[in-house]
């Protein structure tokens, strides 16, 4: 399957769910994020936000998965703030790593890797929130999407 038809399929799997398709980002969207966070998204990330910006954190599949749209991402160590009185003893336990999929009300995030080397593959983890810190899920961005394409249970 090549990447385009990836991100057309997924963006017909959301069309089927009824969930709003946002549209892709723009070049300077990306560069503005690159820029903010000092990093470059590998060729699967800035891919996959110009077709689709995500199903944004109010809207999820029906397995309650949200895809977070570009504005939304954010460095896993400032998601597990401790703004409400709670440490998150995984806070720190993923370095270069940005959420990007919240499954149930983040029950557990998933959490890709992105450094400042466009070849980065971008691999997934899982973001725990607990004592233990989550596994690689995914080589790769594209693999973790391909796994999700083909069985959006596979991920969860």
């Amino acid at each position: 399957m090549t990447k385009t038809s990836l991100w057309q399929n997924i963006i017909g799997y959301w069309r089927q769910q009824n969930l709003v398709i946002r549209a892709g980002v723009t070049l300077a969207e990306i560069a503005a994020f690159e820029q903010k966070y000092n990093v470059t998204l590998s060729v699967d990330l800035s891919e996959y936000f110009q077709a689709v910006d995500g199903t944004g954190i109010a809207e999820s599949d029906e397995h309650l998965t949200s895809f977070l749209s570009l504005a939304q991402i954010r460095r896993v160590d400032e998601w597990l703030d401790d703004s409400e009185g709670f440490t998150y003893p995984d806070r720190f336990a993923y370095p270069n790593c940005f959420v990007v999929v919240d499954h149930f009300m983040s029950s557990w995030l998933y959490a890709v890797q992105i450094t400042r080397d466009p070849r980065n593959p971008s691999p997934v983890y899982r973001v725990t929130a607990s004592d233990v810190p989550g596994q690689m899920e995914a080589r790769s961005f594209h693999e973790f999407m391909t796994r999700y394409a083909n069985d959006p249970l596979s991920i969860l």
